[in-house]
């Protein structure tokens, strides 16, 4: 169904025409007729009046022939077409019409006869009746006036319409423009000519807001050019920022490898120095066995060994790589542990590695082996601030490695007194420092929140438990991993 204006007010205009006017035409018959009818009784009413003496004196002598030209001579007028007498002795007389109109539409007139002397009733007549005039105007009214009237409404309509069009016409013109203006973003002004007040001032209104919009959208495309060069360049602020945090936190961690080796090679670099020492004290004084340098010499070869698998293991570690690969969470830690073993047992903490089960995850390995790092490193640190004030406590770090649905979990726990309540919720923030840095809450925690989340789209939680703190990882499995290179 069309929902146009002129659609509506066309409905609208003729349904309330007919709702209007067949009632108008319906009840207009009515009254016709029956103001007809009470005209046709007033004067059946006074022909009778008149005649009504001379009915009675001729009922009360018994002048029946008299009495039937009487109703004879009624009986000729052309709109009766009976009369009926009915006396006080239930004797009746009845004429009727010789031309009797069977399509007419009939009344009943009933009127009472006194009697002269005693004004008693003594008769009554029953007269029945028609109105030619009824029927020819029902006919008239429903075959002339319905069409005279609609012709008329049709004139009205259309000059109605005449005088409304340039309204109607601007009207469709600003719905067809603002349709243009959703889908093509162009609006061409609409130009007002002799319309009304109301369609002016909507006019008007519409083509200053749509330039006033077109306005605002020309100003906030170069703000909006001006703000995505903005924020292309800030991404590239804080991506190298970033890299930079990355990079010194990497050499913070190197730092903290290099440390390692050092324990690693304290006690070698102690026995070749003895064996040296040795071996120079017996030549000085030309007292060198043959058997015992070759002793001195075999010890110190081991060490070297031992420390050149020290460096090996440690180059393996930290080797630039830059290739999102498959690889084993398990290896990476096994391989922390190694090289942090001297430093764990020179600060009296033991270590241990619980691989529930098998697992291989995507990411840059490089990357995870520095969570790793970072996170072990909290952890010895912890447990060196709490070993200062409790030396006799037996301290550990334990790695478990499980899956979890399609996840796998890799917890970090420790007993070295866990994370202050009031920052344990901030630990991850970049340049987080406080007092409590020694506990895991300095830019080593944000970079690994930063390559578990964004580059390997997995979890970090730290959460304190029984004496310590739970550093746990989730990251999703990969079953069938494609090596990716960045």
């Amino acid at each position: 169904m069309p929902k146009t204006f002129l659609w509506k007010l066309s409905f609208f205009f003729w349904f309330s025409f007919f709702l209007v006017n067949i009632p108008i035409q319906i009840l207009g018959i009515s009254y016709i007729k029956d103001l007809l009818k009470s005209s046709e009784e007033e004067k059946i009413s006074l022909m009778l009046h008149a005649m009504k003496p001379v009915i009675a004196l001729n009922i009360s002598f018994k002048q029946e022939e008299q009495l039937k030209n009487i109703f004879a001579t009624i009986v000729t007028y052309d709109s009766i077409d009976s009369v009926e007498l009915t006396l006080k002795d239930k004797k009746h007389l009845h004429f009727r019409s010789k031309d009797i109109h069977t399509e007419q539409e009939r009344f009943l007139f009933e009127t009472t006869v006194l009697d002269p002397f005693d004004k008693s009733t003594i008769a009554t007549i029953k007269l029945r009746y028609y109105n030619a005039y009824l029927n020819s105007l029902n006919n008239e009214f429903l075959v002339i006036f319905p069409p005279l009237f609609l012709s008329f409404t049709m004139i009205f309509y259309i000059f109605f319409i005449f005088f409304i069009r340039k309204d109607l016409d601007a009207l469709s013109t600003i719905a067809s423009r603002l349709s243009e203006y959703l889908h093509l973003k162009t609006f061409k002004p609409i130009e007002p000519k002799n319309l009304s007040r109301e369609i002016m001032t909507i006019v008007t209104a519409v083509n200053n807001v749509t330039k006033e919009n077109e306005r605002y959208v020309k100003v906030l495309k170069v703000f909006n050019n001006e703000l995505e060069s903005k924020v292309t360049q800030k991404v590239q602020e804080l991506k190298k920022q970033e890299e930079l945090m990355i990079h010194q936190s990497r050499q913070a961690a190197m730092g903290e490898m290099i440390e390692s080796i050092a324990h690693q090679w304290r006690q070698p670099l102690n026995i070749i120095g003895l064996a040296t020492a040795q071996i120079d004290l017996a030549y000085t004084f030309n007292n060198l066995d043959p058997k015992v340098f070759q002793e001195s010499m075999d010890i110190i070869s081991y060490n070297i060994d031992y420390m050149s698998t020290t460096i090996d293991d440690f180059r393996g570690f930290i080797q630039p790589n830059q290739e999102m690969l498959c690889f084993a969470p398990q290896k990476s830690f096994k391989e922390l542990l190694k090289i942090l073993g001297a430093q764990l047992k020179n600060n009296s903490i033991d270590y241990d590695i619980s691989i529930k089960d098998e697992l291989k995850i995507m990411g840059i390995e490089n990357e995870f082996k520095q969570v790793a790092l970072i996170i072990v490193n909290n952890s010895i640190d912890a447990i060196q601030s709490k070993k200062k004030n409790n030396p006799d406590e037996k301290y550990s770090i334990r790695v478990i490695i499980s899956q979890e649905k399609e996840n796998a979990i890799i917890e970090v726990i420790d007993n070295g007194g866990g994370i202050d309540a009031s920052i344990i919720n901030s630990i991850f923030t970049a340049y987080f420092s406080t007092k409590f840095s020694t506990q895991g809450t300095g830019i080593g925690l944000y970079i690994v929140k930063n390559i578990i989340e964004s580059r390997m789209h997995g979890t970090i939680e730290a959460k304190n438990i029984q004496d310590g703190c739970c550093f746990r990882i989730s990251l999703p499995i990969q079953n069938n991993p494609k090596e990716i290179v960045l």
